[in-house]
C-alpha cells in the first residue's frame, strides 16, 4: 500500500541549530504542493520523551512558514523541532530537526568520564553512563547528540602541549632544538596554533563546555632553544630577581645584565669529576630519553638529547648550581601557564 499527498513539508530549516537559554530560535518549514482551505501548520518543540513543550499554529503560505521560539532555562539540552501539516485534525505530512540547548552545568560537582562507547550501540552506552551517575564527558572531537540527550556537560580534549611525549626533550626538533609544535614565545606561531584549535571547538561550545582540556599527562611543561624562548627566559629571570646582582649571588655568576644570560653548553656529560648521585640521575634521564615513543631515532636522537641537556640546564645541576637549574625548571612550568592563558582568552571569544 502506497499513499501519497499532494502537499508536503520538505524540511524544517533552523537559522541556527543551537541556542543559549534566553535566546530565540528562528527558522521556517519549507512547503511544497497544493494549498487546501482547511490546512494548517503546527510547529512544536518536543523533548526526548515526546512531550510537547511549546507550539505555534499558522496557515500555510507559499514556499515556507516562519516560526520563532524563546528558549527558557527549564528546557532540556536536546529538543526536536517538529513541523506538521494538518488537515483539520489529521496529519498529512511532517518533518523535524534537532536543536541543542547550550548548558555548561558549572554550578555543580561532576563525575567526569574519560571517553564513551562508539559504534551503533554508542547512544545506549551513553544513556547507561548517565543513568549510573556520570555527568560530564572528556574526549576529543565533536560531541554526539547523545550527550545533549542525556544532559551531559562536555570537556573537549582541545589541545595537548606535550605532543604525546613523556619528556620535554622528546618535544624538541633534533635539527634546531626548537619545540616541534613551535616555540610558545613565538607570538605569530602561537596565534596560528590557537586560532586553528579554537576553530575546531565550535561544536563543543554549542553543546556546552564545562572546561576545555589542554592536556593532562606527562610533560605539561617545556622550553626550547629558540631566540624567542631565550628572550622570554631572560625576562622571566628579570621579573624574578629584579636586580642582576641578586641573580649573580644565587647563581655564583658575574653577568653585567640579564641580556648576557645564555644556557650552559660545552662540557661533556657526565664530567669525569661528576658526583655519584648525578651520574645515577643522568643515566636514568638518558634511558628515559632513549625509550620515549616520541623521541627521534638514530643520529637525530643523539642531537635531540644533546639539545635537551642544554635546554634543561643539566650542566648547572652537575655543578651543584641548584638555583640556576631550578630557575630553568620554574620557567618551563611558567611556559605552560602562559600557553594556557593564550587559549583562555581565545575560548572566551566563542
Amino acid at each position: 500500500l502506497h499513499i501519497t499527498a499532494d502537499r508536503h513539508i520538505d524540511a524544517v530549516v533552523l537559522d541556527k541549530d543551537w541556542a543559549e537559554p534566553g535566546e530565540t530560535v528562528t527558522g521556517h518549514a519549507a512547503l511544497s504542493g497544493a494549498k487546501h482551505p482547511h490546512d494548517r501548520i503546527e510547529v512544536r518543540l518536543v523533548d526526548k520523551h515526546g512531550r510537547i513543550l511549546a507550539k505555534q499554529d499558522s496557515k500555510p503560505s507559499p514556499g515556507s512558514v516562519p516560526f520563532a521560539f524563546r528558549i527558557d532555562t527549564t528546557m532540556p539540552m536536546l529538543l526536536r523541532v517538529e513541523a506538521l501539516l494538518l488537515d483539520k485534525q489529521d496529519e498529512i505530512a511532517s518533518a523535524s530537526v534537532y536543536l541543542r540547548v547550550t548548558k555548561r552545568h558549572r554550578d555543580q560537582f561532576h563525575f567526569v568520564m574519560w571517553n564513551t562507547p562508539s559504534g551503533d550501540l554508542a547512544p545506549y552506552g551513553v544513556q547507561s553512563l548517565a543513568g549510573h551517575g556520570v555527568t560530564a564527558i572528556l574526549q576529543g572531537g565533536d560531541p554526539p547528540l547523545s550527550f545533549a540527550e542525556n544532559e551531559l556537560s562536555y570537556v573537549p580534549y582541545a589541545q595537548s602541549f606535550r605532543a604525546s611525549s613523556h619528556t620535554t626533550t622528546a618535544m624538541l626538533d633534533p635539527a634546531t632544538g626548537w619545540l616541534k609544535s613551535g616555540c610558545v614565545h613565538d607570538a605569530a606561531k602561537m596565534q596560528e596554533t590557537v586560532d586553528k584549535t579554537v576553530k575546531t571547538q565550535q561544536r563543543a561550545r554549542e553543546q556546552g563546555v564545562f572546561a576545555y582540556s589542554l592536556g593532562d599527562e606527562n610533560a605539561v611543561r617545556a622550553s626550547c632553544l629558540s631566540p624567542f624562548c631565550l628572550n622570554a627566559y631572560r625576562a622571566f629571570l628579570k621579573e624574578s630577581y629584579r636586580d642582576i646582582a641578586a641573580l649573580n649571588r644565587e647563581w655564583d655568576t658575574a653577568y653585567r645584565s640579564f641580556d648576557e644570560i645564555e644556557l650552559l653548553t660545552g662540557d661533556s656529560l657526565p664530567a669525569a669529576d661528576a658526583p655519584q648521585w648525578f651520574r645515577g640521575y643522568f643515566a636514568e634521564q638518558q634511558q628515559l630519553y632513549r625509550t620515549d615513543s616520541e623521541g627521534a631515532k638514530g643520529d637525530d636522537l643523539e642531537k635531540q638529547i644533546a639539545f635537551g641537556n642544554i635546554n634543561d640546564e643539566m650542566r648547572a645541576l652537575q655543578a651543584g648550581n641548584y638555583a640556576r637549574w631550578y630557575d630553568r625548571q620554574a620557567f618551563q612550568n611558567q611556559t605552560y601557564v602562559e600557553w594556557c592563558k593564550q587559549f583562555r582568552q581565545a575560548f572566551k571569544k566563542i
